[in-house]
């Protein structure tokens, strides 16, 4: 394939190569399942290097417009996907069912939950079916106090190649959510006293805190997110950010403040940065910002993920980077113990992920949400022209400050009644000011494409009856 490439101009040939491809395939002139060439032959043919071409095909992985097949390459993916209607399967019926069941409410746009739609249920069938069919007895088996290191190897490959995150297998740390890899991280530190928080951020480890005795410091945010002097002000000795969507404004931490707060933690050693790639998948424009963890020369960065809200809350499965350094402390500590996940699942999970199924499955979940959530912006500009959004960039959720005065707290009340939950930003803030009542949190992945419009005509019809 020769792509017309200007090596004279200031763009970087890599996002030449990413645009001139991407137009191809929005103009049909590369079709569905259609193979693109090997980096090599691609990096031949146009004079260029092979890691200009990976830097371009990672950011068309990113979008959703290839995905990558393990031995085979690069293939052009199904861009018309959303231009199909949704189907409704036994398990999504099953789910809806379950959930009306356990919730007095009927939509939740407080929890950034996975489309139920969208998991791909026959194909972890097949692969539950051939593990049980193999009779592999690891199955029965207790994996390492790491977790299984199949799985491991598969996440670490997965998080170097699409995610930017220089890591190796035995620096993952596997377990069932985020709060037990923070408490077996605090476990290796006993010395970390004081932690620093996003200000507004996630309040779900407060009673951690509590029980480590860990202080926590509320660092407030700028319009590019943690406030460097506010954190040396505080005192603290370990700090916790989600800096490619700050949760729950949305904002990306550019690349200076990043740079900046790599530099409070070299200052002494012993200072920790928990990076949580919060949504860090979905990201919907613009050329990702490297995580904090690729820019660490240090050491200091400990990375933390999750299956969550990508695949779904019951797989049950987090992860951790821990820095080369740190990883003598884990053996000496946890090396005797075995993993509180279940072996069968993370080797479901592996095969999920070796087979390609995962890129796949990302792809399809980012075009998904990508239309979700311009069908919300869309809903709420026809009936509210002056509503400011932030956070939209990237993420299952954006904050919306509505062009019409309204009650925050009353306006929450009046829509639990109507089966609609639903938070203000003052709910995530220490000490939130009048203002933040005025700003809603709306999560929009698990509302369902067709019902967006009515149910944001009928928030703006109890507003406007609140106001």
């Amino acid at each position: 394939m020769l792509l017309n490439i200007n090596h004279q101009s200031k763009k970087p040939l890599y996002i030449q190569i990413y645009e001139k491809i991407k137009d191809k395939i929005n103009q049909s002139e590369l079709l569905q399942g259609q193979k693109l060439p090997s980096k090599r032959q691609l990096a031949a043919n146009n004079g260029i290097s092979q890691n200009t071409v990976i830097k371009a095909y990672d950011q068309l992985l990113v979008e959703g417009y290839i995905r990558s097949e393990e031995r085979r390459g690069y293939f052009v993916e199904d861009i018309d996907f959303l231009q199909m209607p949704l189907q409704s399967t036994k398990f999504c019926e099953d789910f809806a069912l379950e959930k009306k069941k356990t919730e007095h409410f009927l939509v939740d746009l407080t929890r950034s939950n996975p489309d139920p739609s969208l998991f791909p249920v026959s194909v972890f069938s097949k692969i539950y079916t051939n593990l049980l069919n193999s009779q592999d007895e690891s199955l029965l088996r207790a994996s390492s106090g790491q977790g299984l290191f199949e799985l491991r190897h598969s996440i670490a490959a997965y998080l170097s190649q699409s995610r930017g995150v220089p890591c190796q297998t035995d620096q993952l740390v596997l377990a069932p959510n985020s709060q037990l890899l923070l408490e077996i991280l605090f476990n290796l530190y006993p010395e970390i006293q004081k932690i620093g928080m996003e200000d507004p951020g996630y309040p779900g480890y407060q009673s951690l805190f509590k029980v480590r005795k860990i202080e926590e410091k509320a660092i407030p945010l700028d319009e590019e997110g943690l406030v460097i002097d506010q954190l040396y002000q505080s005192g603290a000795d370990t700090v916790f950010v989600t800096p490619n969507h700050q949760f729950p404004t949305g904002s990306i931490m550019p690349l200076e403040r990043r740079q900046q707060l790599l530099m409070w933690a070299q200052e002494k050693p012993s200072r920790i940065i928990i990076e949580d790639d919060y949504d860090g998948e979905f990201k919907y424009s613009g050329i990702p910002v490297p995580p904090l963890i690729q820019l660490d020369h240090h050491q200091q960065v400990v990375y933390l993920g999750s299956f969550t809200r990508v695949l779904s809350p019951g797989i049950r499965l987090s992860y951790l980077v821990l820095p080369e350094k740190m990883i003598k402390r884990f053996n000496d500590s946890y090396t005797h113990l075995s993993s509180s996940l279940s072996s069968f699942t993370q080797h479901a999970v592996h095969e999920f992920i070796k087979a390609g199924h995962f890129t796949s499955h990302l792809n399809r979940s980012r075009r998904l949400y990508k239309k979700k959530r311009d069908l919300l912006i869309q809903s709420i500009q026809a009936i509210d022209s002056e509503a400011l959004f932030y956070g939209e960039e990237a993420g299952l959720s954006l904050l919306v400050k509505p062009g019409h005065c309204f009650n925050g707290p009353k306006l929450k009340e009046v829509c639990l009644r109507e089966g609609i939950r639903l938070n203000l930003l003052s709910d995530y803030k220490n000490q939130p000011s009048e203002q933040d009542e005025k700003i809603i949190f709306l999560s929009f992945s698990s509302i369902p494409l067709e019902k967006i419009d009515h149910l944001i005509k009928q928030i703006y019809h109890l507003i406007k009856n609140h106001s």
